[in-house]
């Protein structure tokens, strides 16, 4: 076999290796994240499930913000887009 030929060889096989990487890498990184209405009904039907660390998308409750700017600490509600009857509190620290 030429040189050429294994570098040729050589550089499809990295390009396979990297392609390979880059699809698990991106699979693993997709976030989807849940309404409040799904996620209140999966941690109903799973209790462990809360312990998954998830996304939620919703929007804050008016007036439900209360920040502490010495210790941090940040306290809301979330409530669903579509219909915002769920709710529920989000404490971040």
């Amino acid at each position: 076999m030429k040189s050429q030929q294994k570098f040729f060889a050589g550089g499809v096989g990295i390009l396979a290796l990297v392609g390979y990487l880059m699809i698990t890498g991106m699979k693993e990184s997709m976030i989807y994240y849940h309404t409040p209405s799904e996620l209140v009904a999966k941690t109903t039907a799973d209790p462990t499930y809360h312990e998954l660390g998830v996304k939620v998308g919703g929007r804050i409750a008016p007036g439900s913000v209360a920040f502490d700017p010495r210790t941090l600490d940040l306290r809301f509600d979330v409530l669903d887009n579509e219909t915002g009857d769920t709710r529920f509190p989000v404490h971040y620290q």
